[in-house]
């Protein structure tokens, strides 16, 4: 199933919590000019570093970053690529950790000289994710939603935070303002169907799994690798 899914369907259920909506991790230094994350420059650093992928295909780094920016723009496919070709970079995802680790402590630095600097936010947010860390990835995305309140798939993430911490009530409210932002995220439909089914409410469930299924490559995946 695609990552984003897997992962809110697996919070949205009883089953063990899975990856993030892609585990994604951004290790490079962050720049000043791009260091407020306001829409007309996350277009530019996608631009940057699938360049930078281009010319270094074997930097873990950079297919690191790309997925991320790319998770971040609801390019869930294009991102899960990405990730899994940082994975063979490093030799396989064993050696994730230890990049997280890394990542968590530049961005801690840089976000100590600047703490509007969203994109090492999204950078420590990640890595605390990967590295186990729900409590303190929450609330990084926490900062991050207040800080871009504008980008759906942010709330897609805190409520998956939230989701990892076992608040659904909390989760669902969250994705729920998502949709307020964009009604028509098909992922975030579809998580909360399979919340609302799980909490026994039938009308409100049908009602966003139908909405999701208007995404055709949502609903041809999901039906295609059935959990």
């Amino acid at each position: 199933m695609i990552p984003a899914v897997r992962a809110l369907k697996m919070a949205a259920t009883p089953m063990p919590l899975a990856a993030l909506l892609t585990t994604l991790l951004l290790a490079v230094p962050s720049q000043v000019a791009f260091a407020q994350g306001t829409a007309a420059e996350w277009p530019a650093l996608t631009r940057r570093f699938e360049q930078q992928v281009r010319q270094t295909p074997s930097d873990p780094s950079a297919r690191f970053t790309l997925a991320m920016l790319y998770a971040r723009s609801g390019r869930v496919l294009d991102g899960f690529k990405q990730l899994q070709e940082a994975d063979q970079a490093i030799g396989s995802a064993a050696g994730r950790p230890a990049l997280a680790r890394q990542i968590a402590a530049e961005a801690e630095g840089l976000l100590n000289r600047n703490r509007h600097d969203l994109l090492a936010r999204y950078r420590l947010a990640f890595a605390r994710y990967f590295l186990e860390d729900h409590p303190g990835a929450a609330a990084e995305f926490e900062r991050i939603v207040a800080a871009d309140p504008r980008n759906d798939w942010g709330y897609g993430y805190l409520g998956q935070g939230y989701a990892n911490l076992g608040q659904l009530d909390r989760a669902i409210a969250t994705w729920e303002r998502g949709l307020a932002v964009n009604p028509r995220n098909a992922v975030l439909h579809y998580v909360l169907g399979l919340s609302y089914t799980r909490k026994g409410d039938k009308k409100k469930a049908a009602a966003h799994l139908a909405e999701a299924y208007r995404d055709r490559t949502l609903y041809d995946y999901v039906t295609r690798n059935p959990q």
